[in-house]
């Protein structure tokens, strides 16, 4: 069986506010399950999340990921540039 979305494994290029939460520049994350549809695209994190981080994946596709606020997930997301879904996220282990 195969899942409905691509997992994505990215690195971080750009940590913004993001101390404590292991998300720094060169760290390795993968996607998970969907989680929720955010009301805008990924490129709005950058406007109006406290915290965030950008990455790529091998791509050269961007993602951000930020911890939602107001949610009741305590967990990080992650979320295309040009999409509104937002999946769980992991740190690749190394």
């Amino acid at each position: 069986m195969s899942i409905a979305y691509p997992v994505a494994m990215v690195r971080v290029i750009r940590s913004v506010n993001m101390n404590g939460r292991g998300v720094e520049v060169g760290s390795s994350w993968v996607s998970g399950n969907l989680l929720f549809r955010h009301h805008a695209p990924g490129q709005a994190v950058q406007d109006s999340a406290v915290g965030w981080a950008q990455a790529e994946d091998q791509q050269g596709r961007v993602f951000f990921i930020w911890q939602p606020q107001g949610r009741q997930e305590a967990r990080l997301v992650i979320q295309r540039v040009d999409s509104l879904y937002c999946y769980e996220v992991e740190p690749l282990e190394a």
